[in-house]
């Protein structure tokens, strides 16, 4: 049995009249949740959180990227690093001091990411079959307003090509 007030179900009829809400649900694509294309982008780092993965229990950085620059405004995108294998851990070190953070013991994670925290960064986001991953290059400089760090789709610094061997 479902209970509902019929006084609401009267109020939300009026958008049964609306073409752009009646057009809308037969769109295939809603640009505010289009799929972000791979490629190069400028971004903030909002959050990182060192925490344990829901599914397997393995410690890892959760990162909260916000785009700025050249497309996508606005929309996030999120990276996990996973610190549980000997390759994982030198790539994520290899990462923070690509943004000018030297992370000297593994154990200090929690506290350096902290440091991290509202840096412009320069990232590429690439799709490997149903896998995607972002890469953070490097940072966008201090002095150079980030809306112009990135024309069309040049990177800001070139992405390292990938080895077949690091984890996706």
């Amino acid at each position: 049995m479902v209970n509902y007030d019929e006084t609401i179900a009267d109020e939300l009829a009026q958008w049964d009249e609306d073409d752009e809400i009646k057009n809308g649900a037969n769109e295939k694509e809603d640009t505010d949740y289009a799929e972000i294309e791979d490629g190069y982008y400028s971004a903030v780092i909002e959050e990182m959180v060192l925490k344990r993965s829901k599914s397997t229990n393995r410690p890892m950085v959760e990162w909260s990227l916000r785009i700025k620059k050249p497309r996508f405004i606005n929309r996030k995108l999120w990276k996990y690093s996973m610190l549980d294998k000997k390759i994982s851990v030198k790539i994520f070190k290899k990462e923070l001091k690509a943004i000018g953070i030297d992370l000297d013991e593994v154990k200090k994670t929690g506290e350096k990411i902290e440091e991290a925290v509202g840096l412009k960064v320069a990232i590429r986001k690439v799709t490997k079959d149903e896998y995607e991953n972002i890469y953070i290059n490097g940072i966008v400089k201090e002095n150079d307003d980030i809306e112009n760090d990135i024309e069309d789709d040049s990177p800001v610094t070139p992405a390292p090509e990938q080895d077949d061997e690091i984890p996706f």
